[in-house]
């Protein structure tokens, strides 16, 4: 899967080994994270970032962790496996250019 790494040095080699583990630990957790989320009915997650408007409670779909056909009155997922919230979608609307955006309320 991964392609033979030649390193310099030992602290090297551990960055390397350790970066490598984190992340795929962090997939599997995520990956985890998104069957559990489907079998309680949520729809698409979401990070909870700067695509998120929280004051006027709307987000914008740029990078969905998955999006099984989000629509009205789904619920959505926003973070990530270590820590999110579930929200119903009340309200769809597009925007200039054709944006999508998601308006919500907490679950």
């Amino acid at each position: 899967m991964y392609q033979e790494i030649s390193y310099n040095d030992s602290i090297g080699k551990d960055f390397v080994d350790n970066f490598l583990y984190n992340e795929l630990e962090y997939n599997k957790r995520q990956k985890t994270w998104i069957e559990l989320l489907r079998q309680i009915g949520v729809t698409a997650a979401h990070p909870d970032d700067g695509w998120v408007d929280r004051h006027n409670n709307e987000v914008i779909l740029c990078y969905p962790r998955f999006n099984d056909g989000l629509k009205v009155g789904d619920v959505l997922a926003l973070g990530d496996c270590d820590n999110y919230r579930l929200v119903k979608i009340i309200e769809h609307r597009i925007g200039w250019l054709g944006t999508n955006y998601w308006i919500f309320k907490d679950n």
